[in-house]
């Protein structure tokens, strides 16, 4: 690609729409085409990234109506890309109050998990069992089950060698997490012990559902402080959603995939 000199960094756009545009006087410009940074307003970290570029393109750039769609449609084209390959290579962990890594129990589910991550619920909650699902095919992830609360020493751990699915049923466990399968198994050592550090640490779960099916935003549950002793006790007793009428306003409309 030949390029030509820009000061400060330059935020890539669609070249049909830029075509149409007139240059910037003092500004030379990338082949393909790029706009000078000092024209584009720069992200905040405080809001969503997908609505910033759609205010750059429609309202910093002050374009015509016609440009305006072109330049929405490619930033929305490019998020759409991106959640798709973002699901693509996503893995959820379930943590269950049933055996056999059965959902019929009720229990909890850690959405979409990064690697070195641990996900627990907290220091007196323990499940019998524990499965690693949507696992890409092409990884070989170590799928480990913690023994103790907060993302404790190992207990139990799988590689996955190509499934996409993994349980581990020799809890009970207080947290499960998972790595790429590059070390070997430390039995007995801590998150931290084996990832040098590197892990991110004790996340919560953001689904919890009954033995019915129903499904809350924990999420929610856990910013209102409330406590939540009592509601896992009758989760673990097989409670349905008329039994927890009190946190009907976590329900979730739409529903994960069990």
């Amino acid at each position: 690609m030949r390029r030509r000199h820009v000061q400060d960094s330059v935020i890539d756009v669609s070249q049909k729409c830029i075509k149409a545009l007139p240059s910037p006087p003092s500004v030379e410009v990338l082949e393909p085409f790029s706009i000078h940074h000092q024209y584009l307003q720069p992200l905040s970290k405080e809001t969503n990234p997908a609505s910033n570029i759609l205010h750059i393109f429609t309202l910093e750039l002050n374009l015509s109506p016609l440009y305006q769609v072109k330049m929405k449609f490619f930033a929305a084209a490019s998020l759409a890309s991106g959640l798709f390959a973002s699901a693509a290579s996503a893995i959820d962990l379930h943590l269950e109050f049933a055996g056999g890594c059965s959902t019929s129990g009720g229990g909890f589910v850690c959405w979409n998990y990064n690697p070195n991550t641990c996900c627990s619920v907290n220091s007196g909650t323990y499940f019998a069992s524990g499965s690693f699902r949507a696992i890409p095919r092409n990884w070989n992830i170590q799928a480990r089950g913690h023994a103790g609360p907060n993302c404790g020493s190992i207990r139990e751990q799988q590689d996955s060698s190509g499934r996409d699915y993994v349980c581990l049923g020799n809890g009970p466990f207080g947290g499960l997490g998972y790595g790429f399968n590059n070390r070997k198994m430390v039995r007995g050592a801590t998150l931290d012990a084996r990832e040098d550090g590197e892990t991110e640490g004790c996340v919560q779960p953001e689904v919890l559902y009954l033995a019915d099916g129903t499904q809350y935003n924990y999420t929610a549950i856990a910013e209102t402080g409330q406590s939540t002793e009592e509601l896992f006790s009758l989760i673990k007793a097989g409670a349905s959603a008329d039994d927890v009428t009190s946190f009907d306003a976590f329900k979730l409309d739409e529903k994960l995939v069990l």
